[in-house]
């Protein structure tokens, strides 16, 4: 039985909490709370008079649900996180910046070239969704020495995955060392720019990479013998420049924080990265298959509004818990429909101004499957990891059907089935209290 909290220290401490028992969706949030303030079993019953932590946590959870019929629901429907579409155009930033170092190369080198720009973007999509997972370890700090780790271990991975895929292509011994090189230097620029990213620092972001891209495309345009070799120069600026730039984030003491990329963050952010390595696969294959990575430019540019609609759903779901009360999962699914019609419209008229500008066209099945990205990231961000990844790695196989010799093409149908099992899979997510956090 609750009883009324009046004086002493529980209700000392129920005022102290009161922003977090406003926003707790059940007791068993509320307990977290507490745990992370340093509350123990012990505790709970030496001064509070409670069974334990959880029984501390029940108690407090019903003052606020005796508290919430008392007082009419005056929650402010969430507003849009218009800032965080900036984050596509940045994402985009590193990569023209590693194409046009790319295209600095001689014509006998550009087939290493392009492969290490292939291997090092497929990498760096997932690899950069694994420095941003682990930024929210410390969420009230900044744990700097943990992503500089981070983004430096993209160096050595993208030199292995380099040396591993000129081997399977046969290049010869020198263009296979240019091509290692060069992927691990794109991958360890794009580790960064996550970090930067992750970070929020859109000035820094801009001071790494603007430069390197700058130079990259003024090099082809310039003549003189006092020139350095042009691609020499421009690996050197996009490896340093990224690297310097992020190290001088966290030249204050605070910043560095002190967590290290030991195995428990390696965890963490190993199923992050799968994720993102079984979508980079699934979209460099349909890349492929439609024969222009250009087709997949609607999909980078949005990345940073996708990050803002998964945000805005997940506040829509905690408004309409604490306005009902109870969870509606059929009523929680209808704003993510509501968003994902709404982010599909977007791509499919970027699409339709890449086609006309000669970028390549693509069908129907792209700007699906880009919109089913929304729910994907979201069913991430509630830890249902494994499901999505197999899901896209599933959509993934798909694209490995060779292609019809007249349409429709049968692989590009299959894979309309994606977005629907996304769908089915966020219904199912919804049926559980912890998704309303």
């Amino acid at each position: 039985m609750t009883r009324l909290m009046r004086s002493g220290p529980l209700a000392e401490l129920s005022g102290r909490l009161t922003n977090e028992r406003s926003r707790a969706v059940d007791a068993e949030e509320l307990a977290a709370i507490l745990e992370a303030e340093g509350l123990t079993d012990d505790q709970a019953r030496s001064r509070y008079g409670e069974a334990g932590l959880f029984a501390l946590a029940e108690q407090l959870y019903a003052q606020e649900r005796r508290a919430r019929a008392g007082r009419p629901v005056l929650v402010q429907r969430p507003t849009f996180p218009w800032r965080l579409t900036l984050r596509g155009p940045l994402y985009l930033l590193p990569a023209v910046s590693l194409l046009l170092t790319a295209r600095l190369a001689p014509p006998a080198d550009r087939e290493a070239l392009n492969l290490a720009l292939g291997l090092a973007s497929a990498f760096g999509w997932g690899w950069s969704m694994a420095v941003a997972r682990l930024r929210f370890l410390d969420p009230l700090g900044v744990p700097g020495r943990l992503l500089l780790q981070a983004a430096l271990l993209g160096l050595p991975l993208g030199l292995l995955l380099g040396t591993l895929g000129a081997l399977m292509a046969g290049l010869s011994l020198p263009q296979l060392l240019l091509g290692a090189l060069a992927c691990g230097i794109f991958s360890l620029a794009l580790g960064v720019a996550g970090a930067l990213i992750s970070l929020d620092r859109r000035q820094a972001t801009l001071v790494a990479f603007v430069p390197a891209l700058l130079v990259a495309g003024a090099l082809p345009l310039l003549h003189g013998p006092w020139l350095l070799p042009s691609l020499p120069l421009g690996l050197g600026l996009i490896a340093l420049l990224p690297l310097v730039t992020l190290m001088l984030q966290f030249r204050r003491p605070e910043h560095r924080g002190e967590r290290r990329l030991d195995r428990a963050a390696l965890r963490l952010a190993i199923p992050q990265a799968l994720y993102g390595w079984s979508v980079a696969a699934f979209f460099g294959l349909m890349a492929l298959r439609l024969g222009s990575g250009a087709v997949l430019l609607p999909t980078v540019l949005s990345v940073g509004l996708l990050e803002g609609l998964v945000w805005h759903f997940q506040h829509r779901l905690q408004h309409q818990v604490r306005h009902a009360s109870v969870p509606q999962p059929l009523r929680g699914l209808w704003p993510l429909l509501r968003l994902s019609a709404i982010y599909f419209a977007l791509l499919g008229t970027l699409q339709l101004l890449t086609q006309q500008l000669g970028l390549g066209s693509a069908p129907l099945a792209l700007p699906l499957c880009s919109a089913a990205f929304l729910p994907s990231a979201w069913l991430a961000s509630q830890g249902r990891l494994r499901a999505v990844t197999l899901l896209w790695l599933l959509g993934a196989a798909t694209l490995l059907w060779p292609p019809a010799a007249a349409p429709p093409d049968p692989a590009m149908t299959a894979v309309l089935l994606l977005p629907c099992a996304l769908l089915l899979l966020c219904w199912t997510a919804l049926h559980d209290l912890r998704a309303y956090r």
